[in-house]
């Protein structure tokens, strides 16, 4: 009777042994499958990186940058926005669709867009314009759609003269737009100034996650100066 005891006990703690690991391997999280191994993991994809409204300014590039790309000294800052521009009452423009392929921050261009907040800064010298427009969106998909629009706008628009009043100066200036071409996600248009002399306006657009980088290099034998600055502008960014 000892001995059928003892078996009594013994199966008694055999069997809240092999309970416990059990559970042990429950709460391990590890599930077997029919054949003993485990089942497959699950994954879940990472939220989409996005560069903040506060660290828009710091994404324009510095007066020593901006010199060194475009090999050019004595630039000074003129003037900043941290908005879309609007034409002024008294504005004129002969195709509103087309303003944006020339000119930077355009109301036309941003307005209904989505985007939640722009930082521009343009600098100069004598003979020498050059402006940088970041702007932030909600998403990446968001910035990609206002590139993407603004891509066929542009195309649509070359070789159409383009003529804008100024009411703030009473002053016109006409322009003959040219073919915009993308090169590795760089949209790029140059445009010459009618009567100017050679004047000219290099103007790219590109967009990297949440933002969208808008550059213009004006100037007399302009070429590919906005590609260029809008290159360096993507590179030193770190999203």
């Amino acid at each position: 009777m000892a001995v059928a005891g003892v078996l009594v006990a013994l199966l008694v703690v055999v069997g809240l042994v092999f309970a416990a690991v059990k559970v042990m391997g429950s709460d391990s999280g590890q599930t077997d499958t029919a054949d003993g191994s485990d089942a497959a993991e699950t994954t879940t994809s990472s939220p989409e990186a996005t560069i903040p409204v506060a660290d828009l300014k710091g994404l324009l590039p510095s007066v020593s940058q901006v010199q060194s790309t475009l090999q050019l000294t004595d630039l000074e800052v003129k003037d900043d926005w941290s908005d879309a521009r609007s034409l002024r009452p008294d504005d004129r423009v002969s195709d509103g669709s087309c303003l944006g392929t020339q000119y930077t921050s355009e109301g036309t261009v941003y307005t209904g867009s989505g985007f939640t907040a722009m930082r521009g800064e343009r600098l100069e010298r004598k003979g020498t314009i050059v402006a940088t427009t970041v702007t932030g969106f909600p998403s990446a998909g968001d910035a990609a759609a206002l590139v993407d629009k603004s891509t066929q706008t542009w195309k649509n628009c070359a070789g159409k003269p383009l003529t804008r009043y100024f009411s703030s100066l009473d002053e016109s200036e006409s322009w003959m737009l040219g073919t915009a071409e993308v090169n590795e996600g760089v949209l790029h248009v140059l445009n010459f100034e009618e009567g100017g002399e050679g004047w000219a306006c290099s103007h790219a657009l590109a967009d990297k996650t949440n933002v969208v980088i808008e550059t213009l290099v004006c100037g007399v034998g302009v070429t590919d100066e906005g590609s260029r600055l809008i290159d360096e502008v993507l590179s030193s960014m770190t999203v």
